[in-house]
């Protein structure tokens, strides 16, 4: 449909209209409601009815009376999806068009309105602090549904713990879901992922790398401790069995020495004379010669005596 010649009210009041009736029809009615009509304009003059219903009263005013010949529909649509904060901008420029070339033409509102509509976000940045639109943007990449987008974005936020949620904490959830996080990145950004994705997968390498080999000289040491621990234990086995063989040996020596030194006694024994006996022999050895002696003093006396006589 076509509104030649229609001013900002014409396409707010059947914007209202059209929102009435996707409120009060259901879904079917009004999506046949939308093709009578065209679903641009329907959903255009919708966005549009939204957006002046937003706006303070000062700007309704002053809105209605820039000199447009004719509004174009799709010139106030993208008035309506500039951030309210533009509009002062906005406004300074179309003013200062006006002056300078004394007139308005209808695709001006349109095309200066272009330069304070944010561009649509394409890609996600590394540390990006994450809005609703970047999740938007998740949904769209991944043509996720409603509900998986929603268990995503509740998944990230409880990951984050209260922090800010950022770019990267979303990455091992879309992983786990075996998704490319990459998919979301701009170029520059992309590079620097997979350049940061070759540096985990070489530290993991090396992490088990170092693992094993510190696995490895455990159960080196290990079995090396066993290995010590066996030969100590023969070598105390042998030094016990050696010390036993001393003692035994020892043992016998005394036994040997023990009989050797009976056997002397022994002999002593038979071939020497007691000590007693021959102290007693000897001192009757001595009283005999004594005696003899005396005897022989005595018969001396007695021939000397009888010499005399």
């Amino acid at each position: 449909m076509m509104f030649p010649a229609y001013t900002i009210e014409n396409y707010v009041e059947f914007g209202q209209d059209c929102q009435q009736k996707k409120e009060t029809l259901s879904k079917q009615e009004f999506k046949v409601f939308q093709e009578s009509w065209g679903r641009t304009l329907v959903n255009h003059c919708i966005k549009i009815s939204l957006w002046w219903e937003s706006l303070a009263g000062e700007w309704e005013d002053k809105l209605k009376q820039l000199p447009f010949a004719t509004i174009d529909r799709s010139g106030l649509h993208k008035l309506a999806q500039m951030p309210l904060e533009a509009l002062n901008d906005w406004y300074q420029e179309i003013t200062a068009s006006l002056q300078e070339h004394g007139v308005l033409r209808p695709q001006d509102m349109g095309r200066i309105a272009c330069l304070f509509i944010p561009k649509p976000k394409r890609t996600l940045k590394l540390g990006e602090t994450l809005t609703d639109e970047d999740f938007a943007l998740v949904g769209k990449k991944y043509k996720l549904t409603a509900t998986q987008l929603e268990a995503l974005t509740q998944q990230t936020l409880e990951l984050a713990d209260g922090e800010p949620v950022v770019t990267e904490d979303m990455f091992p959830l879309l992983e786990a879901q075996e998704l490319d996080p990459s998919v979301l990145l701009g170029k520059g950004d992309r590079t620097i992922w997979c350049l940061r994705q070759k540096d985990a997968e070489i530290e993991l390498e090396r992490s088990l790398r170092l693992e094993t080999e510190r696995k490895l000289n455990e159960e080196l040491d290990q079995r090396l401790a066993q290995q010590a621990q066996v030969y100590e234990e023969k070598l105390n086995e042998q030094a016990q069995q050696h010390q036993t063989m001393i003692e035994q040996q020892a043992q016998r020596i005394a036994k040997l020495e023990q009989l050797m030194n009976d056997g002397l006694s022994q002999q002593k024994a038979k071939t020497k004379p007691n000590s007693f006996f021959s102290e007693v022999n000897s001192l009757t050895s001595d009283d005999s010669q004594a005696s003899k002696k005396a005897k022989g003093f005595g018969n001396l006396a007695m021939a000397n005596s009888g010499t005399s006589h």
